[in-house]
């Protein structure tokens, strides 16, 4: 998208009280481009997604500056940089949030659909043919189910959501106050099958990251053995002990 920023009412980013911020100040543009993902263990291994680039134009001859130094020409933003406008002291900070989404429990249509909805947004979707990524913010579910992948989610700190979250986003992406929907409205009921859980078992709670520290197992089967190791790679845990008997 694009987005006007000066002290016209008609801006998408209005500035006012300050007149050495022109009318029509600046123009912000906010475009998908294809971006590839590396694995930091396998550099082989690589995700391709839709990313986004952020520039800016000035069109006002008071000054548009990044990170205290004027430009003349259009150019392009990174996340954090520091924009003033005019001499005063009116100044934005690009702040991007990033999103990374699993999902599980839908059909396959939906999903497509869904991943089709999420990438132009800038998300990242996890890939089922990579390993479970640590920085995952986000499971989407129609409704809550103990799975394997429900379970790396919680011990990664991910949000639990329904679809209708991802396309609130879809809806408040044009606007120049943009924020992520609350998590909360939009956490998928449990399922009937599931009676003995509540919806507060699948907030995100920082002390799972040692939920397994200076515990010890025995294991009689080696799968086991690697699931549960899994699980405490992706959370970045303490080390447990634990045996596995032949």
């Amino acid at each position: 998208g694009e987005y006007s920023v000066g002290r016209a009412v008609a801006s998408d980013i209005v500035i006012g009280g300050d007149q050495s911020v022109s009318r029509t100040h600046a123009n912000i543009k906010v475009r998908t481009v294809n971006s590839i993902a590396r694995n930091a263990e396998n550099s082989k291994k690589s995700t391709k997604l839709l990313d986004l680039k952020v520039t800016i134009a000035q069109t006002s001859r008071l000054g548009t500056f990044i990170n205290g130094t004027r430009i003349d020409e259009t150019v392009s933003l990174n996340d954090n940089d520091a924009l003033r406008f005019g001499a005063g002291q009116s100044m934005l900070r690009l702040v991007r949030t990033h999103v990374c989404v699993a999902f599980s429990g839908l059909q396959k249509s939906i999903k497509n659909s869904l991943i089709a909805l999420a990438l132009p947004l800038g998300c990242e979707v996890f890939d089922e043919k990579t390993e479970f990524p640590a920085r995952l913010t986000h499971i989407i579910m129609p409704q809550i189910k103990i799975t394997l992948k429900s379970v790396q989610a919680l011990a990664v700190g991910a949000c639990f959501v329904s679809d209708a979250w991802l396309k609130a986003i879809s809806e408040r992406a044009s606007s120049s106050t943009f924020v992520l929907p609350n998590e909360k409205i939009f956490m998928p009921p449990i399922s009937e099958t599931e009676n003995n859980l509540t919806p507060e078992l699948f907030t995100p709670n920082p002390l799972r990251n040692f939920l397994f520290a200076e515990l010890h197992f025995l294991f009689v089967d080696s799968s086991e053995v690697n699931l549960f190791f899994d699980l405490c790679q992706i959370q970045n845990s303490h080390e447990p002990r634990w045996i596995l008997l032949r």
